[in-house]
This record gives structure tokens, sequence and C-alpha cells, in this order.
């Protein structure tokens, strides 16, 4: 159950890290480098492996990126607090969908990388993840 929580935070962290890059002036594609770098150390992967994983990794997190995008659209639109509950549930229904369909992304997916990596390098991956999104929250907040 943690890790499921802890998943559904990460990928609400995809929507901000357009806003962590720019506060700490780093591009998209800097942040997405410090991110492949960190993950092949940290999970251990060969060149030959982070060649196939990685252009599967970026496209599912641009993906998933969109969905999010969807869902945060909807919910900032009622920031002024004078929408109808009608509105107000659409916009919560909207956010819950998101997630739904990114975790199902995230199942076929893992499908995809099961085909390139063994499921010991996968599991290193998502810990890696999960610690790289944590160091930038902090380093963000410092």
């Amino acid at each position: 159950m943690k890790k499921i929580a802890l998943f559904i935070i990460i990928s609400i962290l995809y929507a901000f890290v357009p806003i962590v890059a720019q506060n700490k002036r780093m591009s998209p594609d800097e942040f997405q480098a410090k991110q492949k770098a960190f993950i092949i150390e940290e999970a251990k992967l060969t060149p030959e492996e982070a060649a196939r994983f990685f252009p599967l990794f970026f496209k599912l997190q641009a993906i998933k990126k969109a969905f999010m995008d969807k869902g945060w659209k909807s919910m900032r639109s009622l920031r002024d607090g004078n929408a109808s509950e009608s509105k107000y549930a659409q916009a919560v229904i909207q956010m819950y969908d998101s997630h739904i369909a990114t975790d199902k992304l995230d199942r076929l997916y893992l499908s995809k990388y099961a085909r390139i990596l063994p499921y010991s390098k996968i599991y290193k991956i998502m810990h890696a993840e999960m610690d790289f999104h944590r160091q930038m929250l902090r380093s963000f907040h410092h």
C-alpha cells in the first residue's frame, strides 16, 4: 500500500517537474539527463540496457505528463471557487481518471521493460526514480 501511495505521489510530481526545472534554472532536457544518469548509476544499468530502456521510459513519462496536465488543468479551472457542484465533480473525476490512466500505462510499460531487463533491475530503477524525485524536492526547498 505504501508503494502504491508513493507511486501516486510520484505521478503527481511529474506535473511539477517543469516548475522545479524553471526555479532552479534547469531545462527539461537537463532534468532528464540528470535523472537518466542517476538511474543508470543507482540501478547499475549497462550501456546496452540503458540504450534500450530510456527511450521507453521517457516516452512513458511524456504520455503520463499529458494525462496529468489534463487533470491539473481541470482542477485549476476551479480556483476562483465559484463553480457549480457539477463542475467540481467533473474536475475531480477528471483527476482520478488521469491517475487511473497513468496507472494502466505503468502496468503496460512494466511488461515492455520486462522484455529488456530483469525484474531485479526494474526494481532498482523504481527505487532510483523515487530517490531522484525526493532529492529534487529537497533541493527545491533548500
